[in-house]
């Protein structure tokens, strides 16, 4: 397959209920990355612009400023409720970081997520920033103007003007246009941003065709979309299932070898039956050799084959 490098907008891997003392991203990119992983899809990538990472310590920012400021007020009264029906609580602040203090905090632990996740971060170069004021004085998507209901100060105001909306979907775009200027692969764009989804031309901006922009935003259906777009399979469970200490000691209590690693996994379909064969290397007493352990839909062994095929096992 030809190399795919998957471009993942804030609003598809922000988690809706973080916890905000520690930075990650939600369940989409965790199952999109474990499919990668443990399929051992070596050409696809995720790529994460600098500038949803920086919105991403924004929100964490902004809603721990909501609690920090809001929370004392909800616990007096919660204290005084409690109090008229003889109810004794104690509130232990094991953590009190003013904001200033939170914001170097939160970003220490996102550098520390992005360097334990090995997340390919790029960032837009100075250079680059021309294309965005030249964006902006011709009103060029995704920037746009109008008039409706905006926030100042935290107070949202009606029937103002506005101008310059979408800075930070323009520096989206244009890291990625840098980006793809060097790197000739597919590219796959996750957003659900209705100007990038839908009004933005993106094969005209990149000046290519093998490009394509979805608002897939569940794990599931991402992998299910990748599968089918790039004619692969997912066989996550199967591989999980193969490190586990119960189907090791399977295979060496069937034929006395010790189970090494995968070496491929297929997918076979004989007279209505779907099973999958994990090709995979053992080793007993003598040299490692390869055997086919073949298990059905369920993931329920069924025998144990040689490499020319001949059944060595069945269970």
């Amino acid at each position: 397959m030809q190399k795919l490098n998957i471009f993942m907008d804030t609003n598809i891997i922000k988690c809706i209920e973080p916890n905000l003392l520690q930075f990650s991203f939600n369940e989409t990119y965790k199952k999109l990355k474990e499919f990668i992983d443990e399929n051992e899809y070596k050409k696809i990538h995720i790529v994460i612009p600098k500038i949803v990472i920086e919105e991403l310590i924004k929100q964490y920012i902004e809603e721990y400023r909501y609690k920090y400021e809001n929370l004392d007020s909800k616990v007096d009264v919660l204290l005084n409720d409690c109090s008229k029906i003889g109810w004794d609580i104690k509130i232990n602040k094991k953590n009190n970081m003013s904001v200033s203090k939170y914001e170097k905090y939160i970003r220490k632990k996102a550098n520390e997520y992005i360097k334990k996740e090995k997340i390919n971060i790029i960032e837009l170069n100075k250079e680059n920033f021309y294309n965005i004021i030249n964006r902006s004085i011709n009103k060029k998507l995704p920037f746009f103007s109008g008039k409706g209901t905006i926030e100042i100060n935290g107070e949202r105001e009606s029937g103002k003007e506005f101008s310059d909306a979408g800075f930070k979907d323009v520096i989206f775009l244009e890291t990625i246009i840098q980006f793809n200027k060097l790197k000739r692969s597919k590219a796959l764009i996750l957003t659900k941003d209705n100007i990038l989804l839908q009004k933005l031309n993106w094969k005209e901006e990149i000046k290519r065709d093998n490009i394509v922009v979805k608002g897939i935003d569940q794990g599931k259906d991402l992998i299910k979309y990748i599968c089918n777009t790039e004619g692969i399979k997912d066989f996550t469970e199967y591989r999980k299932f193969c490190k586990e200490d119960y189907f090791k000691e399977l295979i060496y209590n069937a034929i006395n070898k010790k189970f090494i690693r995968i070496f491929e996994i297929q997918e076979e379909n004989e007279e209505e039956l779907n099973y999958v064969d994990i090709i995979s290397w053992v080793k007993g007493e003598s040299e490692k050799e390869k055997v086919i352990i073949r298990l059905n839909d369920e993931r329920d062994p069924i025998e144990i084959l040689n490499e020319n095929s001949e059944v060595i096992y069945e269970w």
